[in-house]
């Protein structure tokens, strides 16, 4: 573990650099959607930040204090990601039906080949470079995107189990789903993922099976919401007709309140009651937020998959609810996936900025590393993707 000087008063200036980026890459949505692809990016971008914070926190440097409380939710960004997943195959699927084989061939390989290209590298690197080897049957698995095992210090990258469990969840749902009833497609899945890890319980998942108790209910919760979403022209159509019903019941009243609204004044003051009681409930949410992470029950088993699911949720919903976008996140959502592949990898082998400049500084470089390095592998792996789709078609 890396030893840093200083380590409360480099977090703040950290935090206050990194705000200041926030802040200046704000920008209104004039034209916002319920759920546009920018608030998914931003949650995206979101997540990896949380997972990064959290390795560095906890399990690079030797001082805890570092980073914290921006280190605590990495469990969180974990649920986010999963439940984003869920969240997009689902609105994908019921907007457009395919085949299994076409979904495994337009999924799949947007998985596997920016995993295959680091994993190459890090073999390759720590082979030659550190000279560091592993069995032949480690690689091979590897290679499959099967790690049963989530060593921070001594797997080729740890945090992969996580690809394991979403390479699991890709197979498995288009097997399930079903256009007509989502909702049961989602519970399909999480009864599979409930036998696999708790009554089948192979041995083989003894030294993950924590992480993936922990995580068990974002996916699937994930799918439900996407339904949501999809459906929610149904459900306005449902609540409109159930309004429709309540006033011809009560047409003097609504009579009364629609003279009423057409004096300015009033109107005016609808709308500030409107939009001051959004903001009370995003700084109600914001809270809860904070709350919940500080609380976490990080250590209970039993709880902690559901606190970390009631913190998900209500930051989907608060982002739902925001009326700016985040740039600075929606740019590292895009490359989240190429982040998550490389971070930990190069943090481990290559923690030297760590001992060369200020702990604020070395993470505010290594941020810069990360997502350098993830826009040019993003870049490889689109040039790889379309020469293969040129061949067949």
């Amino acid at each position: 573990m890396v030893n840093i000087q200083n380590p409360v008063s480099s977090t703040w200036i950290f935090a206050v650099i990194f705000g200041i980026a926030l802040i200046f890459s704000i920008r209104r949505d004039k034209l916002r959607d319920f759920f546009p692809i920018s608030t998914t990016e931003e949650l995206k971008g979101l997540a990896i930040l949380t997972v990064i914070f959290g390795h560095i926190g906890y399990f690079l440097v030797s001082d805890q204090r570092f980073l914290y409380p921006l280190s605590i939710a990495s469990g969180v960004g974990v649920d986010l990601f999963l439940f984003l997943s869920g969240f997009g195959l689902t609105v994908s699927t019921l907007k457009k039906s395919t085949s299994i084989a076409k979904f495994y061939l337009k999924r799949l390989p947007r998985l596997f080949v920016p995993f295959w290209i680091v994993l190459t590298l890090l073999f390759l690197i720590d082979f030659f470079f550190l000279k560091v080897s592993y069995p032949w049957d480690y690689i091979v698995r590897s290679f499959f995107g099967i790690f049963t095992r989530a060593n921070i210090y001594i797997d080729i990258n740890s945090p992969l189990w996580y690809f394991t469990v979403i390479l699991f969840y890709y197979l498995v749902y288009p097997m399930v789903f079903s256009k007509k009833a989502p909702w049961v497609s989602a519970l399909v899945i999480y009864l599979i993922t409930y036998l696999v890890v708790f009554q089948i319980n192979p041995s083989v998942i003894s030294q993950v099976k924590n992480l993936y108790q922990v995580h068990l209910l974002a996916f699937p919760l994930g799918i439900v919401a996407g339904w949501g979403y999809y459906k929610r022209g149904a459900i306005n159509d449902w609540m409109a007709n159930l309004v429709d019903q309540y006033k011809a019941k009560n047409k003097k009243f609504f009579n009364l309140a629609a003279k009423m609204a057409r004096i300015s004044s009033v109107r005016n003051l609808k709308k500030n009651l409107f939009i001051s009681f959004r903001y009370f409930i995003m700084a109600l949410m914001i809270v809860a937020i904070l709350y919940t992470s500080v609380n976490s029950g990080v250590g209970n088993l039993d709880i902690v998959g559901y606190i970390s699911m009631v913190t998900v949720l209500v930051v989907f919903a608060l982002f739902v609810l925001k009326k700016i976008d985040f740039k600075l996140l929606s740019l590292l959502g895009v490359y989240s996936y190429e982040i998550y592949l490389l971070h930990w990898p190069i943090l481990l082998r290559f923690n030297g900025l760590y001992k060369c400049f200020p702990a604020w500084l070395a993470t505010v470089l290594y941020l810069l590393i990360f997502l350098s390095l993830a826009w040019v592998l993003h870049k490889i792996t689109e040039k790889i993707l379309r020469r293969k789709l040129v061949k067949l078609k």
